[in-house]
């Protein structure tokens, strides 16, 4: 019996010393590989994320010629943010084109956000355009400033009959009055 009593514990001892070894050795070793593999394979895929992008770059640049003159035209919906005048000027030429008298603000809204722009990044102001006319002329204007070069937004719209007495006798206008947000053109370094 003290052969086999002799043989369970050398068995014990082996068994212990195995299931230690693996427990405390093989065990975090093979974690520590698995988190290195882990941290491997983010890394190639970090690396070639980063070359896509790179080549996609790359690409953009040997080809910005053909992309220009559409960067150009994006470029020129938004009214120029130190200078709206030249869409003032598309809004009284627009009104004249259609036999429309107009009167042109900026609003007490949009004068509020064009001051604040130094200070927040806001990036639109706000217009009170009003214009009088016959109905159909104002219909076309409405049309000619939602088609035309720059990028907006109509508020509000308040439209109002009037007479005015000419020579002719008492002629019917209408009078619309909108409110139209404008979307500005942040330049580098403002």
């Amino acid at each position: 019996m003290t052969n086999k009593n002799t043989t369970y514990k050398i068995l014990s001892f082996f068994f212990l010393t195995t299931l230690i070894v693996i427990v405390f050795g093989i065990y975090p070793l093979c974690n520590g590989i698995k988190k290195s593999s882990n941290d491997l394979i983010s890394i190639k895929n970090e690396t070639a994320t980063i070359n896509d992008q790179s080549q996609e770059t790359q690409n953009f640049e040997n080809n910005f010629s053909l992309y220009k003159p559409t960067l150009d035209k994006i470029d020129g919906l938004f009214v120029d943010f130190n200078n709206p005048v030249d869409f003032i000027k598309f809004l009284e030429d627009t009104a004249l084109k259609n036999n429309l008298t107009s009167k042109i603000s900026l609003s007490q809204k949009g004068a509020q956000t064009y001051a604040d722009q130094q200070f927040e990044s806001n990036e639109s102001a706000v217009f009170t355009v009003s214009v009088d006319g016959a109905f159909e002329d104002i219909l076309k204007f409405t049309n000619n400033i939602e088609y035309g070069p720059y990028l907006i937004k109509a508020e509000s719209l308040t439209i109002q009959n009037s007479e005015k007495i000419t020579e002719k006798g008492k002629i019917r206008t209408i009078n619309a009055q909108f409110l139209i947000k404008v979307f500005l053109q942040q330049k580098n370094g403002e």
